[in-house]
């Protein structure tokens, strides 16, 4: 079976191109329980108003139990929760716990915790206290509607190569994680090379070649971090399943470049944990079954250590292309 994978084989030509979304980034943002700023457009002045009034006393919900949550810390430097729920009860006059007020036998014992002031939700955390607002979604809620938000602009992030992106989109989301990733093509002056060489362009500035840059990368043992290879979740579980057999073709060489988060940092803005060049394979076939709700019509599974087959009709049929396409999106 010849070796093909998302980054194709230039035609009548040596070294590996990223084509079509090559250089589009892709963002993971570790947001569970803390709100995306402003999703979508803008709303009317009245509503505007209303929404500054609720943020408003929700911010001030947050400061008052972060007032206490402050003051309940021992000499170690943790919290006490005695001194939390006597501080929380004596303190807050619209403070509830699980419902009810605050009590004996309704106190807080364990952290993290949601309380509620005056209506609003209040996360207490291990060492401050975070508002869990409900002006925007969360990873929880997206990944409950991916129909309805993958696509969705997110306003407000920004990083070190921000001149390189207009818009960032809703890529992909689980119950903890948001996945953005650029809304179009990144130019070759905002690509970064890897650490001894540089990309170069290849017919367009949006169709650039990968012949150098995989100089500087051994293959899959580069890509060592497990918050990395679980977005590659099956491939590594493969490996390690059979002795942790490595592979080393240039086309994994090319994988482990858009999987190497020093990199990519300049894509990774004050909001997000890390940035990698490109979604895997996993990920893009997830994201599309979600988005498009096709009952798990697109499947990869892994074959052996250069990579996957794959599936675009339930897994009745398996090859190495999609929808008998000329690009091959096996990951290798």
């Amino acid at each position: 079976m010849k070796e093909k994978s998302i980054l194709q084989w230039t035609k009548g030509k040596s070294g590996i191109t990223l084509i079509a979304l090559v250089i589009t980034i892709i963002v993971l943002l570790i947001l569970a329980g803390v709100a995306l700023n402003t999703l979508f457009g803008e709303n009317g002045i009245i509503i505007q108003s209303q929404k500054a009034k609720d943020q408003t006393q929700k911010a001030e919900a947050n400061e008052s139990v972060y007032i206490e949550v402050m003051g309940s810390y021992d000499e170690n430097g943790k919290i006490n929760l005695d001194k939390l729920n006597e501080n929380l009860k004596n303190n807050i006059a619209d403070i509830t716990f699980n419902g009810s007020e605050i009590s004996e036998t309704n106190k807080i014992k364990n952290l993290p915790a949601t309380v509620k002031v005056n209506g609003y939700e209040v996360v207490i955390k291990g060492t401050v206290a975070e508002s869990a607002t409900n002006d925007g979604i969360d990873a929880k809620e997206i990944s409950k509607e991916p129909d309805k938000y993958y696509g969705a602009i997110v306003k407000g992030y920004e990083c070190e190569n921000s001149a390189g992106v207009e818009n960032w989109k809703i890529f992909y989301a689980d119950e903890n994680n948001i996945y953005l990733i650029a809304a179009d093509y990144i130019h070759k002056d905002y690509c970064p090379g890897s650490a001894n060489q540089s990309i170069y362009e290849n017919d367009t500035p949006y169709k650039l070649s990968m012949q150098n840059v995989i100089k500087d990368y051994k293959g899959s043992e580069d890509i060592k971090e497990s918050k990395i290879q679980s977005l590659n979740k099956s491939y590594f579980d493969y490996l390690k399943a059979n002795g942790n057999q490595q592979s080393t073709n240039d086309n994994m060489k090319a994988v482990a470049y858009m999987l190497d988060t020093e990199v990519w940092s300049v894509y990774k803005g004050e909001k997000a944990e890390y940035a990698i060049g490109g979604p895997t394979l996993e990920m893009l076939f997830n994201s599309y079954n979600q988005k498009y709700k096709t009952n798990n019509k697109y499947q990869a599974r892994v074959i052996d250590k250069k990579g996957y087959e794959l599936s675009y009709d339930g897994g009745t049929n398996w090859n190495t292309k999609i929808d008998n396409n000329t690009y091959s999106l096996n990951n290798r």
